[in-house]
């Protein structure tokens, strides 16, 4: 039963699954965002150069940035506006919509490999539709940025903003 006033995207089963699991992950933090970075790099190896922090404390980020998300299941609308800047960070970066579609199979993977039979045909689907929720909010982070940069002089955008450009 959803929450009275819930603005989830989730349904209480995918809520309770998501969870369950996450649970099983926190004392893994470190492992699962370094496992996560291994199997994108295995899924997508070009997008290794776009990395340039340590992967270390990204890797802290990258979790805190899932654990938040999952604290937010039941009260979305307090998540979004940190996912959609998000997203505009991964553009400044040079992300594109495109390869989101590795993250997901990365995620599966990272997943799979930290626990095993616990990540279950109905965690999948629950997981997966959590990477779908967070993709849309961050596209439309990234997308709001590839339409500033549009009609813009590419190169003295990303410099006024601090960044390198893609």
């Amino acid at each position: 039963m959803e929450p009275a006033g819930s603005n989830s995207p989730f349904s209480e089963e995918e809520r309770r699954r998501i969870r369950e699991s996450w649970v099983l992950l926190v004392p893994l933090a470190d492992l699962f965002a370094l496992t996560l970075y291994r199997r994108l790099f295995e899924a997508a190896p070009h997008l290794r150069n776009r990395f340039h922090t340590d992967l270390g404390t990204q890797s802290r980020g990258v979790f805190e940035a899932f654990a938040g998300a999952v604290a937010a299941l039941a009260d979305w609308n307090r998540i979004r506006p940190a996912l959609a800047a998000l997203g505009r960070r991964q553009a400044y970066a040079g992300v594109m919509e495109e390869d989101l579609a590795f993250l997901r199979i990365a995620l599966h993977r990272t997943f799979e490999d930290l626990l095993g039979p616990s990540y279950g045909s109905g965690e999948r689907v629950a997981w997966d539709r959590f990477f779908q929720v967070v993709s849309e909010e961050m596209l439309s982070g990234l997308r709001s940025v590839e339409s500033e940069t549009k009609d813009c002089d590419t190169t003295r955008f990303f410099r006024d903003r601090g960044a390198n450009p893609p």
